[in-house]
């Protein structure tokens, strides 16, 4: 008896269909999310009005150890939802959308911006001001506290801390590929002190 190789296939149990077909993953990310970024700027006249409606507006940034300075918008970048600045002494930067929102009076994320940062300012004038009695048995780093008695206590007081700064915003989470390349020893390292 001769099979036929579809027959022949079939009988040992494979699939007679071609393999199925995947999407291929960009080449390249970035470049496929500037180009649809310029795409909906020139197809979507609402949102290229909206991010054009914020050119020619002040704000004022503050820069630790240099102070505060006046800054203007003046351009935006419809490939990367990016606006530039400059400032009063000369000075200039490139900054996200949602970032310089946060330097516009009139928004809601200038007046969340705000509330938050006078939240640090209370807690850590707090924290410098409260008189401390540094004792013998204060574990000096994360690994030393999950070793204590009071395991359960510090790790509490942890996540209730780590619940605070999350509410609040104190970061912003960015795409690991929009990092500067970095060697290992040039990293800053983390040395946090466990108080109960």
């Amino acid at each position: 008896m001769m099979m036929t190789t579809k027959a022949l296939a079939s009988h040992h149990g494979r699939s007679t269909h071609p393999p199925a077909a995947f999407k291929a993953r960009p080449e390249d990310p970035i470049a496929e999310r500037k180009v649809n970024l310029l795409k909906q700027y020139n197809s979507n006249k609402e949102y290229s009005d909206v991010r054009t409606s914020i050119l020619d507006i002040a704000i004022t940034k503050h820069f630790p150890g240099h102070g505060s300075f006046n800054g203007k918008i003046i351009e935006f970048h419809p490939t990367s939802d990016n606006y530039s600045i400059i400032y009063q002494d000369g000075g200039s930067e490139v900054m996200s959308r949602s970032n310089v929102l946060k330097y516009i009076k009139s928004t809601k994320q200038h007046e969340d911006y705000h509330e938050n940062q006078k939240a640090l300012y209370s807690a850590t004038h707090t924290a410098v001001s409260s008189p401390t009695s540094q004792s013998d048995n204060t574990p000096e780093n994360y690994k030393d506290a999950r070793a204590t008695p009071d395991v359960a206590d510090r790790m509490k007081a942890c996540d209730v801390e780590m619940g605070k700064l999350r509410s609040l915003g104190c970061w912003e989470v960015l795409p690991r590929s929009s990092l500067p390349q970095m060697n290992q020893s040039s990293l800053p390292q983390n040395e946090s002190v466990m108080k109960s």
